[in-house]
């Protein structure tokens, strides 16, 4: 048999592949966490210092442009909502391939839930694994993070966790849309870092926070990761911050949140717990949350961003970069931030002078 032979149906199926991961990866479902894992993608190698890693209490918290433009340190988030605590690990090591001096941040707030709710539910793995470009390691992932089949969640066949565009070929329209034909490589520059704009505003009262509160025990399942996750940071000698967005942090969540600190800086690492020091950060529950108590909008946003800039300028070496023409696209991110954040504030502004707050039903919430 001619070489040519051999090799034509060999071509034909790498041709056909590469096609097929293609298309997977423009009819994708849109939004956020798409957004937010393209972005990262088509970022430079090697100039992340921080990837932000949890759920909605870090893509509209932590304006990356923000605080690259008031400290020169340039981080990303790679969250999704309701992130699955399992795929922590496997998210930072997904950002390693590109960034292999990034820091990681995690937020905790998902390890106060019920180990089951998490761990069952589909929509919270496929936040991240439907996210990652096709590779040996997001096979990894989904063997990782599958759920076991005592969770009694309706089961979600596990071949189409490998090959999404079985969930995903029902958007085939998305095929002639601009914006999501430029996700054939999966590589699509976000021009806000990661960041997302919220200005929906529902006013509240901030729950009395007790620092001297006793420690509760987290669940068994989700103490067991952050352990096995804390190992792993040791083994790969990896420097990581452990941290707590400001929220409505009721007595039981303080109790757990105060058992997980514990563990944490046992081990040696720190731990910020932004509930402790609303005053330093500005928080303000009449003005700064568009759901009243969990997610901040952008004026909550500005406030824990500047916070947070801060404590990592105070705490950390990172070389400024705002002088290098290497990272002019941050420059850009900073600036639009600036122009937006303006228009957002006027948005949430005129709420406050007029009372007309908006409902966590048109909120969705």
């Amino acid at each position: 048999m001619k070489i040519k032979e051999i090799l034509k149906p060999i071509i034909f199926i790498a041709i056909f592949l590469l096609l097929l991961r293609s298309v997977t990866y423009i009819i994708r479902t849109n939004g956020q966490p798409k957004d937010a894992w393209t972005g990262f993608y088509a970022e430079k190698k090697d100039s992340v210092d921080i990837v932000m890693v949890g759920a909605s209490a870090v893509f509209p918290f932590y304006s990356a442009p923000q605080i690259y433009g008031e400290t020169g340190i340039t981080c990303y988030p790679l969250s999704s909502g309701n992130q699955n605590t399992k795929a922590i690990r496997y998210i930072i090591e997904e950002a390693r391939k590109t960034q292999p001096d990034v820091m990681p941040v995690i937020e905790l707030r998902m390890f106060l839930y019920e180990d089951k709710g998490v761990f069952g539910n589909y929509s919270f793995i496929r936040g991240v694994t439907d996210n990652m470009k096709y590779s040996l390691h997001r096979i990894r992932t989904i063997d990782a993070v599958y759920p076991e089949p005592d969770y009694n969640y309706a089961v979600e066949d596990k071949l189409s966790f490998y090959f999404d565009i079985i969930k995903y070929h029902s958007n085939w329209k998305t095929m002639v849309l601009p914006d999501q034909i430029r996700c054939a490589f999966y590589e699509k520059k976000h021009p806000l870092k990661g960041y997302q704009f919220e200005t929906g505003l529902i006013p509240n009262e901030a729950y009395p926070i007790d620092p001297k509160i006793a420690p509760q025990p987290m669940s068994a399942d989700q103490e067991q990761v952050l352990r096995d996750l804390i190992a792993w940071l040791k083994e790969e000698n990896l420097d990581a911050l452990f941290i707590v967005s400001p929220f409505y942090d009721v007595p039981q969540d303080q109790a757990v949140f105060r058992s997980m600190g514990e563990i944490i800086e046992s081990e040696g690492y720190p731990f910020l717990d932004m509930n402790l020091c609303y005053d330093e950060v500005g928080t303000d529950f009449a003005t700064d949350y568009y759901d009243g108590d969990g997610h901040v909008n952008a004026m909550g946003s500005e406030k824990v961003s500047r916070y947070f800039g801060e404590y990592l300028k105070e705490h950390y070496e990172f070389t400024d970069h705002r002088s290098d023409p290497k990272y002019a696209s941050w420059d850009k991110a900073y600036a639009l931030w600036q122009e937006e954040q303006q228009e957002a504030l006027g948005v949430i502004e005129e709420k406050i002078a007029t009372g007309n707050y908006d409902s966590r039903e048109a909120d969705g919430n």
